[in-house]
């Protein structure tokens, strides 16, 4: 059909923008040159960069020279799905807008033209398990002491070197050191199995795209005509080369629209630059900058605390903080006598919030350390409350899901080392340890892959006759598969294929079977898993990979439903890899939220509880005499506070076990920069409990329980006598050492050796 002039669309789309305050509509009419929105949290970021984009096309600017960037899926489909609405009113679609994640689209360029970012064309992207065993065989291959070297350190190193752009010769050129030195062995060995394996990590998404638009200026020029119109959501969160991707993008059109708020920066650990948004109108001195400082999600209570404290940060850019909500009550500053006390307060007060009609989805407790969930666990549990860990932790993850994947990138890529590694005898069939070790070291000697290696299994010295067999059925089995994957179909009848593909490698590969044999609840469960990967797979839409238009100067067609079982395949596995922690977090679940205040971002809850108010907690131990640590520190509260809509809870505790022993700690500095008015603080009864779980106890004032004392618990579990702890298993009781803080006993365990415990906590059954 004839689509409406350009003037006639954005005459049918003005009504749809009628409700944007005068702010958000200067964000929308805003049309040529840089442009800075220094949007604080609920204000509607996502509201004026849809709404911008609508207007722009219904203004006449092509939909494929549209180009949206956030930081997780949900964000962008979000975006895509407002967009798409909005362009219905004006007879409009969004067909060629492209709304991603950074790095999707650094995925999406690399497959458009593997040739220019120097991969091959069917990478596969490891995630961060996988990057994990990679680095572990590179500090082996390198020699290198792998207590000395973990490879979490080595893999920080590594990844704030690709951040920085540098490739293994040029962290090898600025090493002086042996720390530095042997990061740089490691790393060249870690990029030689990421070529052998035809694979990249996620740092690769972003390091390859930066250094080709820097250094090929005729792929910078085609690239830079394809996209006219740049919008950046989260800019506070780019580190260097997400910033340099973006800037080399609209060096020429210039039109490049960034969002983001300095006080939501809190990804520095990370390698996020809050200078690239304090910096901006430096880098285009020509930039509009326009504040959004009215907050449409909390109450004015919860918006003016978190001013305040907020404003004590030197870095950031002022702005305004008011809320369109009513006032609402104080905020709860809550301090109990110790972490069991703390878990209890909270789980009481979150019940009676839920008997007065707010859904447990509704509410989040919020902490800057994992490990603090625990206790709430342990609590939750007994309240019988329903509730989920948001800690990056998710269907993908489980073993039999990894299981299946591991085959299922065999499939796209047989070279790729990792997922051989870990499938190879799984199910167990007969290609132990040390036949493994003989095909690695094969592979090594004769600088082959080990995947080329396994053709000849026989040759291989070392490797026994039955290994060999079980080797040659192996790679018969994966070459089966493989064959099915030239086919090509619409995208509906890919999916089904897809599914096919999917059950037919967990039935063949034994997987299925071998859990299945298991008999007990939790093989039930993971076989019932493996059948939802085989749901999973059936649902995928088919998201294509490759970005049409960039070969030619033409304008780009978008007929996407004929493609390859092949490419559908990559498409799925790149859509598990590019999962974020916040998309998985699921808020229409009728479950309360544990999560900590990183993953938090971007979220809202109607009742929010942030825990563990203390110095050491938050601020971090690590932040304590770095100002711009504690400002960071301090913007992460600032993101919690203001992840609650209608009610705000802040609580502490007056002591803490750490490393084993009960500790007396501080009130976190940052409640002190709320202003009193604005609060309510509540003391814990000081009968509250640090014994509040032992069994056999009585009902204490504030719901916890009263235990054994010191003196009673020693008498329990006496010198020599034989105890088991849910943890650390069986061990023999050595000594008992009753202390101010907690009686102590040390322990020797059977198979995690001595460790000295508080009895109070411990749970220890006795044995003997």
């Amino acid at each position: 059909m004839d689509l409406p002039k350009p003037n006639a669309a954005a005459a049918a789309l003005q009504p749809y923008l009628a409700g944007l305050t005068p702010s958000q509509r200067s964000v929308v009419d805003h049309r040529g040159g840089p442009l800075l929105v220094n949007a604080g949290p609920g204000s509607g970021k996502t509201t004026v960069v849809t709404h911008r984009i609508a207007s722009l096309i219904a203004e006449g600017v092509a939909p494929w020279r549209i180009l949206g960037l956030t930081f997780t899926n949900k964000a962008a489909q979000e975006m895509r799905g407002r967009v798409e609405a909005l362009l219905e009113h004006a007879g409009l679609t969004a067909d060629g807008v492209l709304l991603c994640t950074f790095h999707s689209f650094g995925a999406r360029l690399m497959r458009t033209l593997p040739n220019e970012f120097g991969v091959p064309a069917r990478f596969v992207i490891l995630d961060a398990a996988d990057q994990k065993s990679a680095i572990k065989q590179a500090i082996r291959a390198a020699n290198l002491d792998p207590k000395s070297f973990t490879p979490a350190s080595i893999s920080s190193a590594i990844s704030a070197a690709k951040n920085q752009l540098k490739n293994a010769e040029a962290y090898e050129s600025e090493a002086v050191d042996f720390l530095t030195r042997a990061v740089a062995k490691t790393y060249h060995e870690y990029e030689s199995r990421l070529k052998m394996q035809e694979a990249v990590d996620f740092d690769d998404l972003l390091m390859r795209p930066a250094v080709a638009l820097r250094d090929q200026p005729e792929l910078r020029a085609r690239l830079t005509q394809r996209w006219t119109h740049l919008l950046i959501d989260e800019y506070q969160d780019t580190n260097f080369a997400q910033f340099l991707v973006a800037d080399l993008l609209v060096s020429e059109a210039r039109n490049v629209t960034v969002v983001g708020d300095p006080d939501q920066s809190i990804y520095g650990w990370r390698g996020a630059n809050i200078g690239n948004i304090l910096e901006f109108e430096t880098r285009y001195p020509d930039a509009k900058v326009i504040p959004l400082g009215e907050n449409f999600r909390s109450t004015k209570t919860i918006v003016s605390a978190a001013d305040a404290l907020i404003r004590h940060n030197e870095q950031r850019k002022p702005k305004n903080l008011v809320a369109a909500n009513d006032t609402g009550d104080r905020v709860q500053i809550r301090r109990s006598e110790d972490e069991r006390g703390e878990a209890q307060d909270v789980v009481d007060h979150l019940k009676e919030v839920e008997r007065s009609g707010t859904p447990w989805s509704e509410m989040a407790v919020l902490y800057r350390m994992n490990a603090l969930s625990r206790v709430f666990e342990e609590v939750l549990r007994r309240e019988g409350v329903p509730y989920i860990v948001a800690k990056g932790t998710s269907f993908f993850e489980r073993k039999e899901v990894r299981d299946a994947v591991g085959y299922l990138r065999l499939l796209a890529n047989p070279r790729d080392e990792v997922a051989l590694e870990r499938v190879v005898n799984m199910p167990p069939r007969g290609i132990g340890a040390t036949s493994w070790s003989r095909v690695i070291g094969e592979a090594r000697a004769s600088n082959q892959s080990v995947w080329e290696v396994m053709q000849s299994p026989s040759r291989i010295e070392g490797v026994s006759a039955r290994a060999a067999k079980a080797i040659e059925s192996f790679v018969d089995m994966v070459q089966g598969w493989r064959s099915i994957l030239g086919q090509a179909g619409v995208i509906e009848a890919l999916s089904r294929d897809l599914s096919d593909a999917v059950q037919r490698v967990i039935d063949e590969s034994g997987l299925a079977a071998h859990y299945a044999r298991g008999g007990t609840e939790e093989d039930h469960d993971r076989v019932e898993n493996l059948d939802e990967l085989v749901s999973a797979a059936a649902d995928f839409p088919g998201v294509v990979s490759e970005l049409p238009g960039l070969a030619a100067d033409a304008e780009p067609t978008f007929e996407h439903d004929v493609q390859t079982l092949e490419a559908h395949l990559f498409g799925w596995l790149e859509s598990i890899s590019l999962v974020a922690d916040s998309d998985q977090v699921d808020p229409t679940r009728g479950v309360l939220t544990l999560m900590s205040l990183h993953a938090s971002k971007g979220l809202e809850f109607e009742e929010v509880v942030v825990a563990g108010c203390e110095e050491s907690l938050l601020p971090h131990q690590r932040s304590i005499g770095d100002t711009e640590a504690i400002e960071e520190e301090r913007r992460l509260l600032f993101v919690g506070m203001t992840r609650a809509k209608k009610n705000l809870t802040l609580t502490s505790a007056k002591s803490r076990p750490v490393r084993g022993f009960r500790e007396r700690t501080i009130e976190s500095q940052f409640l002190s920069e709320i202003p009193e008015e604005l609060v309510e603080r509540w003391e814990a009864n000081e009968n509250a409990s640090v014994d509040s779980f032992l069994q056999g106890s009585s009902p204490s004032p504030l719901g916890g329980r009263r235990g054994p004392s010191g003196r009673r618990l020693a008498s329990l579990f006496p010198v020599g006598c034989l105890v088991e702890h849910e943890q650390f298993g069986v061990g023999r009781v050595e000594a008992i050492m009753p202390r101010p803080t907690g009686t102590t006993a040390r322990i020797d365990f059977r198979y995690d050796g001595v460790k000295t415990i508080i009895l109070e906590y411990a749970k220890l059954e006795r044995l003997e």
